[in-house]
Order: C-alpha cells, then sequence, then structure tokens
C-alpha cells in the first residue's frame, strides 16, 4: 500500500470508531486524531507515516520467544573433596586478618 491508500484506511478507521476527520487530511492530523482516540502521545519528532501505518495494521508479532526455563541446578565439582584436602592450614605469624587490624599488635 502506498501511503495514501494508508492515510485513506486511518480515515476510514477512525470514522468507524466515530471520530470526525476530513477526507484529505494530512498525516499529522490523522496522528492527533488516534492520539485522542487511543491516550497515546506519540509527539511531533516521531515518523508520522509509521505512526499511521502501525495504526492502520496493528503492532506485528514478534519472531523473539523466550527461553524454555532452566530450573537451576548445582553439580558437584569432580575434584572438589581432593582439592579441599590439599589446601594448606590457613595461619599467619600475627593471627588472622591484614595488617591493619588490632589482633597483630599493630597501632598506627
Amino acid at each position: 500500500m502506498t501511503h495514501a491508500e494508508y492515510r485513506d484506511a486511518a480515515i476510514a478507521k477512525l470514522r468507524a470508531a466515530g471520530m470526525k476527520i476530513a477526507t484529505g487530511s494530512r498525516s499529522a492530523a490523522i496522528v492527533t486524531a488516534i492520539e485522542k482516540l487511543t491516550g497515546r502521545e506519540y509527539g511531533y519528532r516521531r515518523d508520522h507515516v509509521a505512526l499511521v501505518r502501525l495504526f492502520v495494521d496493528g503492532p506485528a508479532e514478534s519472531k523473539v520467544k523466550p527461553a524454555a526455563f532452566r530450573a537451576m541446578c548445582q553439580e558437584p565439582r569432580p575434584r572438589l573433596a581432593e582439592i579441599n584436602a590439599a589446601q594448606p592450614p590457613m595461619r599467619t605469624p600475627c593471627g588472622t586478618g591484614n595488617e591493619r587490624e588490632l589482633s597483630k599488635g599493630l597501632v598506627r
């Protein structure tokens, strides 16, 4: 369809909804009538041609589908017991923590 045909179809659809609009109306007037009918403001900087086509054709169906649900499951690591057994003892010469803690006896 050409843009003129889309405008005519939009005018016919607006008239069917009870709006009064002239036959040769410009796209801005059609978009204003669509805003009043739907209750949404599209603004003046938007593409009027796309808005008229969207009003006539309706929103297109999306090809994107949500991914299938996969439950989270934690599998045990294969060498976890071996790695935990090989850890050195967690000791420091001056106690635990970093050097700014008072447990090391350092006052700064």
